[in-house]
């Protein structure tokens, strides 16, 4: 009897050292699982316009032979807009056939995966427009504006809050004049569209 009791009390040791050890590795399992998942996304973070006080001008449909001019009448405000940090809200006033300006946007990875820039859509009179960086000139429906995006989605933005600056060109075509009493605006607004890339750095 004492022998069985010994075996018994050896079992019931054995089992109890087996659920310690089996519990010990189920919660490393289940630690070792609970992993972040990877997100993607971007911001603009600063926006900055070429007209800060005397006006420019340049070739239509080129953009080539930019060049100041001697007076100032146009102009053109840019703000990231704070409801929503994906986009660009921008107002031109005062301008006229041949008013020129740039805007420099700068964007930040806020995610955790490395982002590839696809295209820009560009927003103006109720329509969108698709911008590309293959040097193409986008006119505007009612032939107001000429738009070109100086873009490079060859390079991938590395993750980890990294920033970078997509520029674009403007130019005015054929706007309605301000009066003494009324002043001209157009508005637009732009954003960026990017996809995840598995490129090696």
């Amino acid at each position: 009897m004492k022998r069985i009791g010994l075996i018994c009390l050896s079992i019931l040791i054995t089992l109890g050292v087996m659920g310690v050890g089996y519990a010990y590795w189920t919660q490393t399992i289940d630690t070792t699982a609970n992993v972040q998942m990877a997100t993607m996304d971007w911001i603009f973070t600063d926006c900055f316009v070429k007209d800060q006080g005397i006006d420019w001008t340049c070739d239509p449909g080129t953009f080539d032979n930019i060049r100041q001019l001697q007076y100032d009448i146009g102009s053109t405000t840019a703000v990231v807009r704070k409801a929503d940090n994906h986009y660009i809200d921008c107002t031109m006033a005062n301008i006229y056939p041949g008013y020129y300006t740039a805007l420099n946007a700068q964007l930040k990875n806020v995610g955790t995966l490395p982002i590839q820039i696809q295209s820009v859509t560009l927003y103006y009179g109720g329509q969108s427009y698709a911008l590309t960086d293959d040097g193409t000139v986008v006119t505007t429906n009612d032939g107001v504006f000429q738009f070109e995006w100086i873009g490079d989605t060859v390079n991938r933005i590395p993750q980890g809050n990294r920033q970078w600056i997509e520029n674009f060109d403007i130019l005015a075509l054929n706007p309605v004049y301000s009066t003494p009493t009324h002043t001209q605006t157009y508005p637009f607004s732009i954003t960026i569209n990017g996809v995840q890339t598995n490129q090696t750095p």
